[in-house]
């Protein structure tokens, strides 16, 4: 019903205590521990993170007086201004009166945008953060993988010297004549054999993949894949099964998936 109405179904779980938002579709390269932080020291009673977007339109926008956010504005055709929210925020439990006392939109959920609104028009200070760090709101599969890249990058580094978890290989991991093409990570219990991987390649717990060379890629856990000359730009889900798919192949396969090529 709304992500308003997720969050008041926390009520008593958090209590009298601050808390934190954080959708599980968004991305923010450098965490948000500094964001968590300042909040707890700042008095307000929430706070957003706000990002400067090429195109506001598609996201909830902040109007701005000055360094002071006025009101969100959810999609709107004119936007106010060009930072975004996020889908990070950080509320005290003053949020679940305004809530309480919220209809649902024109689409028929409880809006958290109206929600920052309600706390703004009773007189709660509501601060926002305008991040610089890389954000991804990661709804689409390219997105994904996006993020993907982002989050590699900052793990692990190239395929160079250096312990195999220093790598981003688990050392559970079993490799056998492989070429790995950092950045990676490869889970535990994964078997890979003749295989080139990487760069940009996130292989998932108890995976087996053999004859098989792929990049920019992210493969779930228990995926099975063998015979693949060349695989890109792919999400591959969980205990999947892809079998001699031809080279220059860019798969979208969801959990228990099942496909067979002649390559």
């Amino acid at each position: 019903l709304g992500i308003a109405h997720a969050v008041s179904l926390c009520r008593e779980f958090a209590g009298s205590e601050p808390f934190v938002v954080y959708l599980g579709d968004n991305v923010l390269h450098r965490g948000i521990t500094r964001f968590v932080s300042d909040f707890a020291a700042s008095g307000a009673a929430a706070s957003v993170v706000l990002k400067e977007v090429d195109d506001p339109s598609a996201f909830g926008v902040a109007r701005m007086d000055g360094e002071r956010m006025t009101a969100v504005v959810e999609k709107p055709s004119v936007p106010p201004s060009h930072l975004a929210v996020t889908g990070v925020y950080a509320f005290t439990p003053a949020v679940f009166t305004v809530i309480a006392g919220q209809t649902a939109s024109a689409r028929g959920e409880l809006e958290i945008a109206d929600s920052i609104n309600g706390l703004i028009a009773a007189g709660h200070r509501v601060d926002a953060t305008i991040t610089s760090d890389d954000w991804i709101d990661t709804g689409k599969m390219d997105d994904i993988l996006a993020a993907n890249r982002i989050v590699l990058a900052g793990l692990v580094g190239g395929a160079g010297p250096g312990t195999l978890a220093a790598r981003g290989i688990d050392p559970r991991a079993r490799l056998q004549d492989c070429q790995v093409i950092g950045p990676c990570v490869i889970g535990p219990g994964a078997v890979l054999r003749k295989c080139i991987i990487g760069p940009h390649v996130a292989i998932g717990a108890d995976c087996r993949l053999e004859d098989v060379t792929i990049a920019n890629a992210i493969v779930m856990e228990r995926a099975h894949l063998a015979n693949c000359p060349g695989i890109a730009d792919s999400m591959i889900g969980r205990d999947a099964v892809v079998c001699g798919v031809p080279a220059g192949s860019r798969l979208t396969l969801g959990d228990h998936s099942r496909i067979e090529g002649l390559a």
